[in-house]
């Protein structure tokens, strides 16, 4: 087993840090680029009278590929019921 002093175990911190902030850039850059800059938004708080989601920027990618496979699966039903 292989000891390691304060100053090895700093760099290492310092260096899987670093791939973190790598992996962050990255992800952000791909959000940026499939839906734009964030921008503030006003939304309602609240309960509504029909029920609702309310999607966060993390989850949008994820949502979409949701709503697109629910619509594929509509489609296929409604062509399939005729």
């Amino acid at each position: 087993m292989t000891t390691l002093d304060g100053d090895a175990l700093t760099a290492l911190v310092l260096e899987t840090g670093k791939w973190g902030v790598a992996g962050m850039a990255l992800l952000d850059k791909a959000n940026t680029e499939s839906y734009g800059n964030p921008e503030i938004s006003k939304v309602k708080l609240g309960v509504g009278s029909r029920p609702g989601i309310l999607i966060s920027g993390h989850d949008l990618r994820i949502s979409s590929a949701s709503l697109s496979r629910r619509r594929a699966r509509a489609l296929m039903s409604t062509r399939t019921a005729r």
